[in-house]
């Protein structure tokens, strides 16, 4: 029995630099002339631009499919992803086999005109993550759009397939101080939120430190929120300043390079406050 890819293969040839389909030389077939592309754009309703169709004894075929059978000699094992969101673009470059959540995905990024599985942060470069399982897994964060979209296409591949990303953890706790530049930690406690000590250049670091204090609650590190009451971060010098009430008016007890520092030295004019040394 002739294989589909002879049968289409007998009538047609596919120019993959353009994705156009044309019928063979000397070979007419329902009314078309011999070298004339094949096919036509499928319209629907409130649809301006559709599918191309390719008519073969008496059946219609999309044509993106038709031009992987073309091409690889095989019909795709999934759905054909166009990956620009033209429907008539059928270049080989733009066609991808796909799971029917990936093909979904995609429609809707083009539509709010975005990439699939890149989000973009505040460093300009662009972190990929995967929901699976109602959890979020981390992918890493890369240099440009394409490379996290490629790196989630690959991820949502695999866990199709049952195949949970290797060496990535689920990325939540960590969070950019703007006014700073820099990366925090935080975890939850009994539904309340504490900030972990300490800030980092990338999300990763921050990360890890996440992972690091949820390892220590699990061997019996209880972690408590600190009150940052009198505490305040002086956005122009990036510094902070701890102050006080004395008889209804505000003292400024100096600048200081880290939160700790600030603390300690509210603590340390609070007890002198109560011994009436202040």
């Amino acid at each position: 029995m002739e294989s589909d890819y002879g049968v289409f293969s007998q009538f047609f040839k596919y120019d993959g630099n353009t994705g156009e389909i044309f019928y063979k030389d000397n070979i007419e077939l329902n009314g078309s002339k011999a070298g004339k592309r094949a096919g036509h754009v499928k319209y629907k309703p409130n649809n301006r631009g559709g599918y191309r169709i390719i008519h073969l004894h008496r059946k219609n075929y999309a044509e993106h499919r038709v031009a992987w059978l073309l091409h690889y000699g095989v019909w795709p094992t999934m759905e054909i992803d166009h990956i620009n969101g033209v429907r008539d673009d059928n270049r080989i470059v733009n066609l991808r086999d796909v799971s029917r959540r990936i093909n979904a995905q995609n429609k809707i990024c083009h539509r709010q005109n975005r990439i699939l599985g890149g989000t973009s942060n505040r460093k300009g470069k662009f972190t990929a993550t995967i929901h699976i399982n109602s959890k979020m897994y981390y992918l890493g964060t890369y240099s440009t759009i394409e490379e996290a979209s490629k790196v989630y296409i690959q991820a949502a591949e695999n866990a199709e397939k049952g195949i949970l990303p290797d060496n990535v953890s689920a990325v939540r706790g960590t969070f950019y101080k703007k006014s700073r530049g820099v990366w925090g930690a935080a975890i939850f406690v009994k539904g309340q939120r504490i900030p972990l000590e300490g800030e980092f250049l990338t999300e990763e670091e921050a990360h890890i430190a996440f992972l690091d204090a949820k390892d220590q609650m699990k061997r019996g590190v209880v972690f408590v929120k600190k009150e940052k009451k009198g505490c305040y971060y002086n956005k122009i010098n990036k510094k902070w300043n701890p102050r006080i009430n004395i008889k209804g008016r505000t003292l400024s007890l100096g600048y200081y390079n880290t939160y700790e520092e600030a603390r300690e030295k509210r603590l340390e004019a609070e007890r002198l406050k109560e011994q009436g040394l202040l």
